[in-house]
């Protein structure tokens, strides 16, 4: 199979913002599989969510990208173009977003996707790493919609 330098550009992007999605998750636990061992619900809710927002949509838009990229193999790459590819590469970061924002998704009861009896940390119930990184952040930062919103809205530029 041959690719062009549309598919070329689009993959490298792709890849690097992808990279660097799948490093800044750890903090949230995404597959806490010693708890979903324990048969703790939210690990597992945790666990799939996590699973079609870091992998399977993803991949899918990865697929669907790079293959609507393929007729565009006779046109020459101009800043336009260029910044055509780079956006649908931020879905990628995008999904990292939205991942991030349900995460951080707090009801009266606590936080939707963690139990209170696997963090028993007084102050939170948040994995330490994540506990750590929202308290040092400004209050307008740890609402979930701040990174939800941007993650659905950003990377879909007009007439793609």
């Amino acid at each position: 199979m041959d690719i062009n330098t549309y598919q070329t550009i689009f993959s490298l992007f792709y890849t690097l913002y992808s990279a660097m999605a799948i490093t800044v998750t750890g903090k949230t636990q995404p597959f806490d599989t010693p708890s979903m061992f324990k048969g703790h619900t939210k690990s597992w809710l945790r666990f799939f969510l996590s699973l079609l927002l870091l992998n399977g949509l993803p991949l899918m838009t990865f697929v669907f990208v790079f293959n609507a990229l393929s007729e565009n193999s006779a046109s020459s790459l101009t800043i336009y173009s260029a910044l055509l590819l780079f956006m649908p590469s931020l879905v990628a970061l995008g999904f990292y977003r939205i991942h991030f924002g349900l995460m951080i998704w707090k009801t009266k009861q606590g936080y939707v996707f963690y139990d209170k009896y696997i963090y028993k940390k007084k102050e939170s119930y948040l994995p330490i790493s994540l506990y750590t990184d929202l308290n040092a952040r400004p209050e307008h930062h740890k609402e979930p919609l701040a990174h939800i919103i941007p993650g659905i809205v950003l990377p879909f530029p007009k007439g793609f």
